[in-house]
């Protein structure tokens, strides 16, 4: 008897360390239980059976779609050149078939359909990997992102304008341009959308009237330099062409914006409390003490239970910083005392390895 228990604690050892290989080259597999990953790789020949999880891996995708080998070969295989109505047939091609990743499904129905499809004739883990990169160069030219990007970009230029001398009013001018883009955006709502559409333009409207109020009080407090703290108090979004990336900047801050696909979620209005808190997040981020802005950065929520332990937070914390996540911890009252010192010390050693970088 003893024989055999130090035989399947072996064998347990050797499982863990062969799971550990897997959430080593995809982080995002430190996410998922020990149960969860050995469902996906006890079917390592149909990509389809992550779907179950993948809402645990990418919060806001509820699942993938695929197309077969023989579709990609009668099809473009850019979608970046297909026109719309190409990219949502492409998107629905053989849905039994799972060669091909070719779109990305919200929580809330949205397709999105991949720049460029993602194979997956190799390891799960290898493909996912691929899939999270295809999904930020994708979610890259995502509506939300540019419009930011944009608004930024013709704010500063009006304000470089003032300083040089070259133009008196621009701001002036600018702002009218923004309340007829938003009467314009309000009249697409009060029309005939389909409800994802619908809930997109929302989206919009909550972001282009916070930016139609920084630049009246800009227009009022008589700012005339980009450099001025009035302005660089705003979020401010900015496109990095030699580097391919966004950079979101506040105050004195300048964070890399990662791209995450988030679904086509509703936002809350933008309060003046809001932007107190978005230069709180910011700076304690730039001073490596944490916090989660703005950035489209995932975000795993993490519900206590009297059934958590230590093994599991240490592995929880390892994915973490391997994927570059943030965590919001819930229940906290909930954890045992032991627990608790055990997050305290993988805290600490988290921001004491992130100051030296």
């Amino acid at each position: 008897m003893e024989k055999n228990n130090e035989q399947l604690d072996l064998l347990q050892k050797k499982l863990q360390d062969y799971l550990e290989t897997k959430r080593v080259k995809f982080p995002r597999f430190y996410f998922l239980s020990n149960d969860e990953l050995l469902q996906i790789l006890a079917q390592t020949t149909d990509a389809r059976a992550v779907q179950p999880f993948m809402n645990k891996c990418f919060d806001a995708i509820s699942s993938l779609q695929f197309c077969s080998e023989k579709d990609m070969k009668e099809k473009k295989t850019d979608v970046a050149e297909m026109t719309p109505e190409e990219k949502k047939a492409f998107s629905k091609l053989n849905p039994n078939s799972a060669d091909f990743v070719t779109a990305m499904v919200s929580v809330e129905n949205e397709v999105v359909p991949l720049l460029k499809p993602v194979p997956t004739h190799s390891p799960v883990e290898e493909w996912l990997l691929e899939f999270k990169h295809e999904m930020c160069r994708t979610i890259n030219v995502a509506i939300l992102a540019v419009d930011q990007i944009v608004w930024t970009q013709n704010v500063e230029e009006a304000l470089t304008k003032v300083e040089s001398g070259e133009d008196k009013n621009p701001i002036d001018v600018y702002s009218g341009k923004v309340k007829d883009q938003l009467a314009e955006a309000v009249n697409l709502v009060r029309g005939s959308l389909a409800p994802l559409e619908r809930a997109t333009i929302n989206t919009v409207i909550v972001i282009d009237v916070h930016a139609r109020d920084i630049v009246n009080q800009l227009l009022q407090k008589g700012i005339t330099s980009k450099e001025d703290f009035d302005w660089m108090v705003n979020l401010r979004y900015n496109f990095d062409e030699e580097k391919q990336i966004t950079l979101v900047k506040q105050t004195n801050t300048s964070i890399e914006y990662g791209n995450e696909y988030f679904g086509n979620s509703p936002r809350l209005v933008i309060t003046p409390l809001t932007d107190r808190c978005d230069v709180t997040l910011t700076l304690s981020l730039h001073l490596r003490l944490g916090g989660n802005p703005a950035v489209a950065r995932q975000c795993v929520v993490f519900n206590y239970s009297d059934e958590i332990d230590y093994m599991m937070m240490g592995r929880f914390f390892s994915g973490l910083v391997l994927a570059g996540a943030w965590a919001c911890f819930d229940e906290f009252n909930r954890i045992d005392i032991d627990v608790l010192s055990v997050i305290a010390q993988h805290s600490n050693k988290s921001e004491t390895w992130l100051n030296l970088l």
